[in-house]
């Protein structure tokens, strides 16, 4: 090799045109060269960012390109997404880890400790109940599903039938606080006729309604 090794494989630090002559036990010879291109170094190294009003914790990457692998610490959460926000349901010190792998296979490590902290007020804001409505109700074929947040939360909403089954799970996702509605139809998410339950989870707190679907 060009390298100077004598090897049937060699590894290289850096992109380049590298020659290889081989000679076999006739003393025949033959000669080839290899480019080798720049490939994308993987960088794991992150920031993380705290929710004035609660425990998320937002994670941004320095290098988002790639696959991601997280672990939050809590011995609970993990996450394959780039940029993941994550509840944490206790304050803390935390140590996370991320994995990425970039796309020519380069893989790195990061771990970061994130102190989490309960927000000033946040502890009276959990404990106050929540309500929402929908509106109308029976649904015939369009109604409005309302709810206030007092405090950004992790939100989930899910639709069962009178047999307890989910039938629909059309909101799982982080939301800022203030006023929120979800225009519930029908006749787009095709369920049929009959009563359902729609449950609001809110930061791990959920309430109920009887809806009456007519068609």
């Amino acid at each position: 090799w060009s390298t100077g090794d004598s090897t049937q494989i060699i590894t290289v630090g850096s992109a380049g045109v590298y020659s290889v002559l081989v000679t076999n036990a006739s003393g025949c010879t033959s000669r080839d060269t290899i480019n080798i291109f720049g490939v994308n170094a993987a960088d794991a190294t992150f920031t993380s960012l705290q929710d004035t009003n609660s425990r998320f914790v937002s994670f941004i990457p320095n290098s988002a390109s790639g696959t991601h692998e997280w672990n939050f610490g809590d011995f609970v959460g993990t996450s394959n997404l780039d940029s993941p926000i994550y509840n944490y349901l206790n304050n803390g010190i935390y140590t996370v880890t991320h994995i990425i792998t970039s796309p020519d296979g380069c893989k790195d490590t990061a771990t970061f400790v994130v102190n989490v902290t309960t927000p000033v007020g946040i502890s009276n804001l959990q404990e106050s109940a929540f309500s929402f409505s929908v509106f109308p109700n029976p649904i015939k074929p369009e109604s409005k599903i309302s709810y206030e947040l007092m405090q950004s939360a992790w939100v989930e909403l899910k639709i069962y039938d009178v047999l307890g089954r989910l039938v629909l799970f059309p909101i799982n996702a982080f939301q800022k606080f203030g006023k929120q509605d979800y225009l519930f139809n029908s006749n787009t998410v095709t369920i049929g006729k009959g009563v359902y339950h729609a449950q609001l989870t809110i930061n791990g707190r959920s309430e109920s309604l009887k809806i009456l679907v007519l068609e």
